[in-house]
């Protein structure tokens, strides 16, 4: 009796653990679908050519600029995530040639204002919240990333030489670029990327054909997901 009542109680005391054992391990945490980015940096216009109706020839060089604008993004699975981004990039003039002869004294800056939808994928685009540290899905550590955009561009130049560009245009803006983003924290990350510009079929007067504008661009920005 007292040999059936000891096999009872093991019984007992091991059932539980052995189901225990068997037990999934709870699931982490749902990822954090929401982002908010703020960025900055440098940025370097290409040159403008722009020709007359008169068959003069007007070349537009410029200082580096500067880029600023912030994005809300949305995570739809842990490889690729989707931005409405706003941009405004500004610059000043640094020289001017018309049929390869420099002008002198002039004065003129361009503003691009941009919209656009982007899609990036990379590896962890965003961490899960509250994941464990430095274990699969938990979004920590450096994350590559690449990708590009499309929406529009707002354009608004002025110059006092001879090219009458005092008036805004709006054109098809696109963007390409690639980065490193380092999750150092569950909810925050710091970026740091390229990214080539472009604004397209831009109006410098009447009596001017249409020109692309395209740039160079060096950025760092901050994200917070939630």
């Amino acid at each position: 009796m007292l040999r059936l009542t000891a096999a009872l109680l093991a019984t007992a005391l091991f059932v539980p653990a052995a189901s225990a054992a068997d037990l999934p391990a709870p699931p982490l945490p749902a990822p954090a679908a929401w982002s908010l980015t703020a960025f900055g940096g440098v940025s370097w216009l290409n040159d403008i050519d722009v020709d007359d109706d008169f068959g003069s020839e007007y070349e537009l060089g410029f200082d580096t600029g500067y880029l600023i604008g912030g994005a809300v993004g949305f995570t739809f699975v842990d490889w690729a995530r989707t931005e409405i981004e706003v941009a405004y990039a500004g610059y000043d003039l640094s020289e001017l040639s018309e049929d390869g002869t420099k002008l002198t004294g002039l004065d003129a800056d361009v503003g691009v204002l941009t919209v656009m939808g982007n899609v990036w994928f990379g590896f962890n685009m965003l961490p899960v919240v509250g994941g464990p540290v430095d274990t699969a899905g938990s979004g920590l550590g450096l994350s590559p990333y690449f990708g590009g955009g499309l929406g529009v561009g707002f354009v608004d130049g002025s110059t006092s030489s001879g090219i009458d560009w005092n008036e805004s245009d709006t054109g098809l803006a696109w963007q390409v670029g690639a980065g490193v983003r380092w999750n150092f924290v569950s909810n925050l990350g710091l970026d740091i990327g390229y990214r080539y510009r472009n604004v397209s079929n831009i109006s410098a007067g009447s009596g001017f054909e249409d020109f692309d504008i395209s740039s160079h661009n060096l950025v760092a920005g901050v994200t917070f997901n939630f």
